[in-house]
């Protein structure tokens, strides 16, 4: 259960963050696209594709628990982990290039 708090956190953050770059970087007026409903939706979206990802026994099974050897699902969990933290990365280097005034 604690996974998936985590989980829920992660894609919620990236989310927001995200969307807070984006106003900055954009010049968008503060909140005309609300970031607390970017996360909402990247939270639902994050929630749905974990539905899908466990749907089949052996692909919950490896998601839940911890798989020394390779299978085939495991680049899909892998995946499934490695967005939040990319859409979050991608946001603070907008957030960033703004008030640095990067090129």
């Amino acid at each position: 259960m604690r996974k998936i708090a985590v989980i829920a956190a992660l894609w919620f953050a990236s989310g927001y963050v995200l969307v807070v770059g984006i106003n900055a970087y954009f010049g968008i007026p503060a909140f005309a696209l609300s970031p607390f409903l970017c996360g909402l939706g990247n939270l639902i979206l994050g929630l749905l594709s974990l539905l899908v990802l466990t749907r089949s026994p052996k692909s919950a099974h490896l998601f839940y628990n911890r798989q020394e050897e390779e299978d085939a699902g495991s680049s899909w969990i892998g995946l499934f982990w490695l967005v939040p933290p990319v859409l979050f990365l991608i946001g603070v280097v907008l957030w960033l290039r703004h008030f640095l005034h990067l090129p």
